[in-house]
């Protein structure tokens, strides 16, 4: 019996007999030459393209997390002014438009409203008056007999110290509006008692 040292040995002088009974046709070795050479070739410019694709995906991801990071930065808070503007109309002696714009400054009117809450020995500060609310498809108007209109967009009215009962659609309704001394409002609440207009 033979060792397998012994056997390795046999088969290795075993194939070099057999290779040297039949050698490989110098053709098909040439043949098998080219081929390997194309195959690794191929190789190569496969592993190129596969690594340029793979470089542009990454490329790509790290742009997506960018801007995604990006986006997720809180962005700067657009500064929003009020504004009035006074205009005349036939049936009004004055015709307020209040809305929220970027083009003026003005404080903000919380801060106003809760001044108005706490000072009630400086209430020369702010103005008390009592209109009839009607709300419109785009805004909302008070209006006070023939003497004053005030348009109010709904941007700004969703900033304004006003109750519930006052904010939802219904029926005209009599309200307190203060406005402060610049004539900026302040506040609107459900009026106690109705306006009496003279000239009704």
């Amino acid at each position: 019996m033979s060792t397998p040292e012994q056997f390795d040995r046999e088969l290795r002088q075993q194939y070099q007999h057999d290779q040297a009974l039949h050698p490989l046709p110098q053709q098909v070795h040439r043949a098998i030459r080219q081929a390997t050479a194309r195959q690794r070739a191929a190789g190569k410019v496969r592993n190129w393209r596969f690594s340029w694709r793979s470089a542009q995906l990454a490329v790509c991801s790290a742009l997506l997390l960018v801007m995604a990071y990006l986006l997720q930065l809180p962005q700067p808070a657009t500064t929003q002014y009020y504004q009035v503007l006074l205009s005349h109309n036939e049936q009004y002696r004055q015709v307020q438009q209040h809305s929220v714009s970027t083009q003026t400054a003005a404080d903000t009117n919380a801060t106003e409203y809760q001044q108005y809450i706490a000072s009630t020995q400086h209430t020369e500060q702010f103005h008390r008056q009592v209109g009839l609310l009607r709300q419109q498809q785009q805004e909302w108007q008070i209006s006070v007999c023939n003497d004053l209109l005030l348009t109010i967009d709904t941007q700004l009215l969703a900033q304004l110290a006003v109750p519930k009962a006052v904010r939802q659609p219904q029926p005209p309704q009599w309200v307190e509006f203060i406005s402060n001394s610049r004539g900026q409002l302040v506040a609107i609440q459900p009026a106690t008692q109705a306006l009496l207009c003279p000239h009704s």
